[in-house]
Parts: C-alpha cells; sequence; structure tokens
C-alpha cells in the first residue's frame, strides 16, 4: 500500500468518514439549507444548518451528497484515506484503523471543522 507519511510519520487525528457523522445542525442562527448521509436509511436528506459549528456530514446538494457517501458508506467500521475518510494534517495515508493510544495520538479532540 501507498504509505506518504506527514509530520514525521505521527497520525495526529483520525477523522472519520463524514457519511459515518451523525447529522448536527450547529449552534448558530444563520439558517441554511444543507444535506447530510443518513447511514440507517442508506440515502442523502435534506436538513436546516445553523451556519456554523456542526461537523463534516454536510453538503451543499443532494447530488454532492450521493456523490460523496451513496457508494463509500460500506468499507467498514473506520474509514480509510484514498476511498471513505478524510486525513488530518500529519496523518498517514493508507492507514485503515484508528490511532492506538498513548505518545503521538490526541485523543478526545475533536477536528477543527
Amino acid at each position: 500500500a501507498l504509505r506518504l507519511c506527514l509530520s514525521h510519520g505521527l497520525l495526529r487525528h483520525w477523522v472519520p468518514s463524514p457519511c459515518k457523522q451523525p447529522m448536527e445542525e450547529g449552534g448558530c442562527q444563520r439558517y441554511t439549507l444543507r444535506w447530510y448521509y443518513n447511514q440507517r436509511a442508506a440515502e442523502c436528506r435534506p436538513f436546516v444548518y445553523s451556519g456554523c459549528q456542526g461537523n463534516l456530514n454536510r453538503f451543499g446538494s443532494q447530488e454532492e451528497c450521493e456523490l460523496r457517501c451513496r457508494q463509500r458508506v460500506g468499507t467498514g467500521g473506520h474509514s480509510t484515506a484514498i476511498s471513505s475518510g478524510t486525513l488530518a494534517p500529519g496523518a498517514v495515508l493508507g492507514a485503515t484503523s484508528p490511532p492506538p493510544t498513548g505518545a503521538g495520538s490526541r485523543e478526545g479532540r475533536r477536528p477543527e471543522a
């Protein structure tokens, strides 16, 4: 497998696939229509996004949501770097499981959106 290590090969953040995250409206009052992937229903659905916070399961159109999520969700319990997940700076491409706890991991931190 292709392995590309950034920042001396340390895995800084493990960001799950946006399609596997729950829908989150956020906490502001700048409401806009967005789309999220509902894993249980296996489809993209509209929701009202507040304009800030939330997570990455938020798309500008149904088409964008479907292109990103419909064919990629069944890839297992964790995302992979190339097919269904997003790696934050310093992550290792080709990783197929979350980072181990301890040195080099930042467990409990929310990724910056």
